[in-house]
Formats: structure tokens, sequence, C-alpha cells
């Protein structure tokens, strides 16, 4: 392409896969330049099924014609000092181009894909083959990629029965080549345990991501003990997030816990998804072994409300303070977290906390952490259908000795808010008749509705950094009738400082968002991208200019 190696693979890294197809058809020269790129990374035949079933067919068709060949060569129908005989035929595709392979995606999802392939090849092809195994299929497939392949992705699951040869193999080429590994084991007694120390151990220094449960049901007295091996002591040096199935609840999986967490000294995220184990135990390994934690999540496997204890306690688990806290659904912050948070604020960038016992607690938030960033989050998928719901009043946040707003240490630092201010009365609403059957806030005295509004937006104001503001959104989150209107003669134009302002949420919301809010929106905010929850398709991208706005 311009003859100079380095220049060439700096802008083959860049192409994209159609882009880099395309020039491989320009010439020879280019298409032998080119290809390599073409073949480095496989997670392009994730998407959909019929692409990855494509794949497996080309790799079952080589592993059955290379099967073919040795069949021949056994019965002496090549000659042993023939050229031909020293290796498979080069007309194989993986023979081709398998060694150009140096990263391979998510290897369960082409197990499966492998098995669907394998079924589908109901007679067998010729009279003396044999079909593979899945795993015989995968590991086929990997001892003709490069030296140095990497694999995305594997989930494995497993349980005191022992491991067929085929798949033990499998395990020792994949474990450690992994980047990321979900690993669930359940094991009857502590003298099986040893079985997932030895696979864990076979992961390697460029593992990036574990997601690890681990449960052994029932405790045994035994002198035997499993010696740590020079593997177990060494470190996950690239692992920098470790996620918990579940919390140990037993001395005898703290034990095996304890030999996992010592190879993870550099994670700096952890997420506790089941919040009902032995806290004390937990939090002191997070300050023993992992002494870089500043992310944490807790929740999602919460079928109740955990304790505040254990909130609390994980929450202390942070010797240089967390930067990011995420509360899942069910996990509230009640008196004790609270207090533990506390200890968190000047280091606090990201806060998600859905559910606060006290009802001024987020504002104490808001008001406390210099460094926020992110309050709630403006991901629309994982926490969409979770919106904490404060009341106008709390949020506007008046000092009635000063009468005016209290200074929030993060009014120069906030980006992205995501709230549902409700508690504002909506008089506008009342004759409306498809919302006939809606409760109404009514006003305590003419125009309340507007002078709150009023506040609320003078507190928005002073969010000179905002970028992302979310007030609507979610599934559950349909026809509020208690909340601000964004209208220019309810006081939208006090937002006229939000300069940085990228996307307007406001989804569910009754608001009176007409045609010259959205032009003094475009007018004032010049780096607004979409507004949510308008226009016939639900947004209006302001980017790709709506013909509703000139």
């Amino acid at each position: 392409m311009f003859d100079i190696p380095e220049l060439d693979d700096m802008v083959c890294q860049q192409l994209k896969r159609r882009d880099l197809v395309q020039c491989a058809r320009v010439s020879k020269k280019w298409h032998s330049l080119t290809t390599p790129y073409l073949w480095r990374d496989l997670t392009w035949a994730c998407p959909g099924s019929a692409r990855r079933d494509a794949f497996c067919k080309m790799v079952l068709e080589d592993y059955l014609a290379e099967q073919h060949y040795h069949q021949l060569q056994a019965e002496g129908h090549i000659e042993e000092s023939s050229t031909q005989a020293q290796s498979p035929p080069l007309s194989l595709t993986l023979t081709k181009y398998g060694h150009w392979i140096r990263m391979l995606p998510n290897v369960n999802i082409f197990r499966n894909a492998a098995e669907r392939t394998l079924a589908a090849h109901e007679a067998l092809p010729e009279q003396g083959q044999v079909l593979p195994s899945p795993y015989d299929l995968l590991l086929y497939l990997f001892k003709h990629c490069s030296t140095d392949v990497q694999v995305k992705y594997f989930a494995l699951y497993i349980d005191d029965e022992e491991l067929p040869p085929n798949e033990r193999a499998f395990l020792e080429f994949t474990l450690p080549r992994l980047r990321a590994l979900y690993f669930d084991t359940v094991h009857k007694s502590p003298s099986k345990a040893h079985r997932t120390i030895e696979l864990l151990n076979q992961c390697s220094s460029i593992l990036e991501e574990l997601e690890l449960g681990i449960d052994i049901l029932y405790t045994e007295t035994t002198d035997e003990q499993d010696e740590p091996t020079e593997e177990a002591t060494m470190s996950w040096t690239s692992l920098k997030q470790l996620t918990l199935i579940r919390t140990p609840t037993n001395q005898d999986t703290e034990s095996v816990l304890s030999r996992v967490f010592g190879k993870c000294g550099q994670i700096r995220k952890i997420w506790i998804k089941d919040c009902f184990g032995n806290c004390e135990y937990l939090a002191q390994a997070m300050l023993t072994h992992m002494p870089n934690l500043n992310y944490v999540t807790m929740g999602q496997n919460c079928g109740c409300i955990p304790q505040d204890v254990f909130v609390a306690t994980i929450l202390g688990g942070s010797l240089n303070g967390w930067e990011v806290v995420k509360l899942w659904s069910a996990v509230q912050l009640m008196r004790e977290g609270m207090n533990a948070l506390r200890k968190h604020f000047n280091t606090l960038e990201t806060v998600l906390i859905n559910e606060y016992d006290y009802c001024d607690s987020p504002v104490e938030v808001l008001r406390s952490c210099p460094s926020l960033e992110t309050f709630g989050d403006n991901e629309q998928d994982i926490f969409q259908d979770y919106f904490l719901h404060v009341d106008a009043r709390t949020f506007v946040d008046h000092d009635p000795d000063q009468d005016s707003l209290r200074p929030w240490r993060c009014e120069a630092s906030l980006k992205t808010l995501k709230m549902d201010i409700n508690g504002i009365p909506r008089p506008d609403l009342a004759d409306r008749p498809d919302l006939a059957d809606r409760y109404m806030l009514e006003e305590e005295y003419p125009g309340q509705g507007r002078e709150i509004q009023g506040r609320v937006l003078d507190r928005l104001a002073r969010l000179t950094n905002m970028e992302y503001l979310r007030l609507g959104g979610g599934r559950r989150q349909v026809g509020k009738t208690e909340c601000l209107e964004m209208s220019l003669a309810s006081g939208l134009g006090k937002l006229s400082d939000l300069k940085k302002m990228r996307e307007l949420n406001v989804t569910g919301m009754e608001t009176k968002i007409g045609i010259h809010e959205l032009q003094w929106m475009v007018q004032n905010w010049p780096n607004l991208r979409c507004i949510y929850g308008i226009g016939e398709n639900g947004h209006i991208d302001v980017a790709e200019g709506e013909p509703s706005l000139s």
C-alpha cells in the first residue's frame, strides 16, 4: 500500500472490516497486505447466528478434509517421501489464514454454534470419517491460531464431577488465554475445592475481568489441606474488575476465596451481586488484598432489601476512598450506609443510588461532593427503570435564614443528573380530558406551581457544567403530571448558561415544549444533540437538523 510496514499497520488497524474487504479486492498486493487484518480478530463472527454457523461449518469442513487426508496417508495412498505428505493441503482455509487469528470472541457462543453445525450433519460425509465433539472442533480451530492468540470471554460452570479429557484439554488451552472469565462452581465439600483453585491458577496475567461464584455446601473435618502452589501466589496483574456472584456464607468458602483474592491486588472495580453473606470478611479482604479499589457496585441478585450493616460495612472496604458507588434496585442507603458514604464525599465522582432512607440524603450528596460528575446514570439500559424520586422543594435546597439557595460543592463539576423531580402542582393540566383519571396535586395558593418551577430552574441553572439532564425516561415513567413544564413561560430561559448541554430527556413527562422552546434550546445550547420524549419518533435529533426546527 505504502511500502512502509509501520505506516501500513497504522492504516489497516484503523479501517473497519467492510473497508478492509474492499481494499483486499483492489489487487494481489493489497490483498496480501489486508488479509491478515481481516482474520486478526474473530469478534466480527459473533453478531448473528448465521455468521457463527457459517464459520463453524467452514471449520468442520477443514477438519473433515484434514481427517480424510490423514486417512489416505495411513492407507498408503500418499507416499511418505512426497512433499504432499509433510502437512495437510494448503488449500484448507484455516491452514492458509488461521495463523493470523489473534483474538477469539465469546467461545461459549462458538461452542453452541459448533453443536448446531454438528447436529446438521446427520449422515457421515464419507465412510471411515467420524464427526468430532464440539470441544474437539474448537480445539482444531485453536491449534491453527496464532501462538499468542487471546480469548475475549468464556463462561465456565463446574461441579464435583470429573471433566472429560477433551473438555479438560479445551480448558487447558482456553484459560491461559482468557481476557474475561465467568466462573461458577458448587462443591459438596471442602476437599473438592482444590479443582477450583487448580483451574483458576491456569488463568494468566492477561486476565482483565473475573466474575466468580464459589459455594461449598457442607463442611467436613480433615487433616489434609491443599498447599498453595507457586501459581497461587502469582498476581493477575491485568485484572481490573472482580464480580462476586455470591458472597461467602461459611469459613470453607472464605478459605478458598482468600487464595483467589491474593491474586487480585491490581483490581479497581468490585461488583457484589448478592448482598447477604459475611460482609465483615469481605470488607477486610478488600482492605487487605485490593488496595486500589475505587469503584463499587452492589446488588442485582437481591430478592429483598439487604441489611443496612451490610451496605455500610462494604462501603468501609476502600483504603483511598470510593470514586464510584452504585447501588442496584433493592439495595437501599439507610442510616449506617449514609454515615459510611459521608467518609467518601471528597473522592466521589459518580453516585447511582435509587433508594434513600431519608428524603434529604440525595441533596446532601449533591451539596457535599466537590468532584461529583455523575448523579444517576446516563446509560439507557441497565438502570432505565430505576429512578430516584425527589420532591421539588427538597431539590431546591432553600436556606430560609439566608433566603437563598444553599451552595452545592458540585455546581462546577456535575455533568450528568438523572432524577425524577416531582411534587409540582400543574393546574394547567386540570382541564385535560385524557388526564381526568389521574391524581392532580392542587396548589395551596394561586401561582404556587409556577413559583416552585422557577426555583427548581434556578437550582438547575447553577449547574453550568451540565451535559446530560435526564428528568424522564424508563418504561415506568409514563404520564407524569407533577413535573416541570419546561416552557419559556415557566422560566426555561433561566437555563441559558448551560452551554455544554448535549442531551435532554423528558420522556413520560407532561411538558409544554413547543416549537419556540425547541428553537430556544438550539440557539442557547450549541452542543445539544438530542431531546428525548418529544417528536413523532419519541426523540428529536438536533445534530441531524430536524425539519420541525427550521
